[in-house]
């Protein structure tokens, strides 16, 4: 470079310890984000480890119930304790005609507050 493109500005001595104090604690506090996104990484890849592990024991518990299941004998339940399929219909059935009425219910109010606008507006 030559003499001819240098610039010189005048920085007084406060100014300069004031920049260079900013300049360290700039450095301060991305060395302690790096430390936080170092930990970080440490921290999920513990946690994958333990994720991993614990699907594994999921599996094998999941494998072991199985096994037990083929050993023990098979049952079958009475007709009397058997539950039928009817009752839960029909409380289907009763709570779709409640809502079906509370929807009614609904609409003849919204139809009177109508009227009521239609009354008051014209």
């Amino acid at each position: 470079m030559t003499k001819e493109n240098l610039i010189h500005v005048k920085i007084n001595y406060e100014e300069a310890v004031d920049s260079k104090k900013e300049i360290l604690s700039l450095q301060m506090n991305l060395l302690k984000v790096l430390r936080a996104i170092k930990n970080f990484g440490y921290l999920r890849t513990d946690e994958l480890n333990q994720k991993t592990n614990f699907s594994k024991k999921i599996k094998s518990i999941k494998s072991d119930i199985s096994k037990i299941q083929i050993l023990l004998p098979k049952s079958e339940v009475p007709e009397k304790y058997k539950k039928k399929p009817e009752i839960k219909h029909r409380e289907i059935k009763e709570k779709l005609i409640e809502k079906r009425e509370s929807e009614d219910d609904l609409d003849m109010q919204l139809r009177e507050i109508q009227e009521k606008l239609r009354a008051i507006g014209g």
